[in-house]
């Protein structure tokens, strides 16, 4: 058993330990990013989907009132 580390070896270890670190980091970060874009692609669905109802109820109102106005 060796008292006195050699201090290269206790240097790679500081340096792993760091890695792991930021690998650990790095994994969550990713599932952050993931859920962000998740969320980005629900929310735009869902924008699309309202846009595409004003518009509809837009062009209806319009052929509505150009209907009335030539008395169709």
């Amino acid at each position: 058993m060796l008292v006195n580390q050699d201090p290269i070896l206790q240097a790679l270890k500081e340096i792993q330990a760091k890695q792991d670190v930021t690998i650990a980091k790095q994994d969550d970060l990713e599932k952050h990013i993931k859920q962000i874009h998740d969320d980005c692609k629900k929310t735009a669905r869902t924008n699309g989907a309202v846009a595409g109802a004003v518009s509809g109820g837009l062009v209806a109102t319009g052929i509505t009132l150009i209907k009335a106005k030539f008395g169709i």
